[in-house]
């Protein structure tokens, strides 16, 4: 797993993403917080464990968005040892308060914070909640200007009307511009998908197609207008096909 880093370089749409995410994750410790009440004797203690989840969200987002999904054994090995990792941090967590804090006095019922199901249920219900939310908020979907990433070491920063297309080859995603530029990055077309906003269109599982530039479809072929032709998978040709009849 490479860490990748990779933003929208718009004021607006980016602090609202911050805000978001500030407010969520605020929230989410205040629940798991009344869910950990019945854990400690009293209120703080519960508010100190909830915080200690924090730490392993944050390495799950981040690790967990760059596994490719291309090699899907692989893609579980992956998954199995974040998800261990995650886990072990959070067990060192508890043990490192308890340790440091002498009055840290856990119940009885306490157990169940070792249970690897438990923690491994609230993190991914509460990071899955947050991408549902997330989308339903169009915050990952804002028009933004410009799109910064890391391409072979190094940030890159363009105009996102300038994206020609995106296209996947093998482990490998290559962001084509209008002009001809390539740009190589590791960043999976998955999570493309995810941040480009509605004026691109997933046509396969190896393209996405920034509409501005289509010129034509003929034959489950999208035509461009640099002259090229992209093929339009069975997955993605009635949803492709119903937005360029409303595109006419």
């Amino acid at each position: 797993m490479r860490p990748l880093f990779l933003y929208i370089c718009c004021e607006n749409s980016r602090n609202l993403k911050q805000y978001f995410e500030i407010i969520y994750w605020l929230t989410a410790v205040l629940l798991i917080s009344l869910i950990f009440t019945s854990l400690t004797e009293s209120y703080g203690q519960a508010i100190v464990l909830a915080v200690t989840l924090l730490p392993c969200v944050l390495f799950a987002k981040f690790f967990g968005s760059t596994i490719s999904y291309k090699n899907r054994r692989r893609a579980i090995l992956e998954t199995i040892y974040l998800l261990l990792i995650v886990l072990i941090m959070e067990y060192l967590f508890i043990i490192l308060i308890c340790c440091w804090h002498l009055k840290f006095q856990l119940s009885e019922a306490s157990s169940v914070l070792f249970n690897p199901l438990f923690i491994w249920f609230l993190l991914i219900t509460f990071l899955a909640f947050e991408k549902i939310l997330s989308v339903k908020l169009a915050v990952d979907k804002a028009q933004s200007k410009f799109i910064e990433f890391t391409s072979e070491r190094r940030k890159v920063k363009i105009e996102v009307d300038t994206i020609l297309y995106v296209e996947s080859r093998d482990d490998v995603v290559f962001v084509v511009t209008a002009n001809g530029e390539q740009y190589r990055t590791k960043m999976n077309i998955s999570l493309w998908s995810n941040v480009l906003d509605i004026r691109f269109v997933r046509v396969h599982r190896a393209f996405i197609v920034n509409k501005s530039y289509v010129s034509g479809m003929s034959l489950g072929r999208l035509k461009l207008t640099s002259g090229a032709e992209i093929d339009v998978s069975k997955r993605y040709r009635n949803g492709v096909e119903e937005w360029f009849a409303n595109a006419k």
